[in-house]
């Protein structure tokens, strides 16, 4: 697609690919509200996985993690899954005061249909943090968030390994949780391929113009000069 003609979820795309590397080709991962990988050929998008949004895709996004831990909660206080922080903890951020263990697990339903999808992505903080206290239910679903995400990540990829690697968005760049757990995955499937963190999405758009636009191509200097 030509930048003028594309979808603003491919330019977003782009922009967080530019905003890591200063190569024209490789491929993305961002990972913030929603979840969405491309490869990158010549500053073009050829081929993408997922950003299908939360009610059918965005696989380990920070929306998917805050549905996967309220569901992880209200499981264990109807005693249908294994007992864990997260019902405390969920229940405290989206407002519920109750007490009783049926109150609690009602509230919370209500509180959480009452919310835009997009706001429930504000509870994967909370399901990491727990992951990170031991919490074993939250820490099993970090891995599943960690999982989804470079496989959406490879598929994209698919039998050759990258030039490079640009992770981006909220829950890469703020969860080091995750972040750690999907370059694991990563280098242990691609050993060689170097993996870079974007910077802001507004050094990104800049650094997309200058590639498309400018005189030359973009170099590391003038990147680091875009992120400053």
């Amino acid at each position: 697609l030509g930048l003028a003609t594309a979808p603003t979820i491919v330019i977003d795309v782009l922009a967080a690919f530019a905003a890591g590397t200063v190569e024209p080709d490789g491929v993305v991962l961002s990972a913030g509200t929603g979840a969405i990988a491309a490869a990158v050929a010549d500053h073009r998008v050829v081929q993408r996985a997922d950003g299908h949004g939360w009610l059918v895709g965005d696989a380990g996004s920070a929306v998917w993690l805050g549905i996967q831990g309220t569901r992880a909660a209200l499981e264990a206080l109807d005693g249908r899954g294994p007992a864990t922080s997260l019902a405390a903890r969920l229940a405290e951020a989206l407002g519920v005061r109750a007490t009783a263990r049926e109150d609690v697990a009602e509230d919370i339903v209500t509180a959480a249909y009452r919310r835009p999808p997009a706001e429930l992505g504000r509870l994967a903080p909370m399901v990491v943090e727990a992951a990170e206290q031991d919490d074993m239910v939250a820490a099993a679903l970090v891995e599943q968030a960690a999982d989804e995400l470079a496989r959406t990540l490879e598929t994209v990829a698919g039998d050759t390994e990258p030039r490079v690697v640009v992770l981006a968005g909220s829950l890469l760049t703020h969860a080091e949780l995750i972040d750690r757990g999907v370059r694991r995955r990563l280098e242990a499937r691609w050993p060689d391929a170097p993996i870079r963190a974007a910077a802001s999405a507004e050094a990104g758009a800049a650094a997309l113009a200058v590639a498309l636009h400018g005189d030359g191509p973009v170099t590391d200097e003038v990147l680091d000069r875009l992120r400053g």
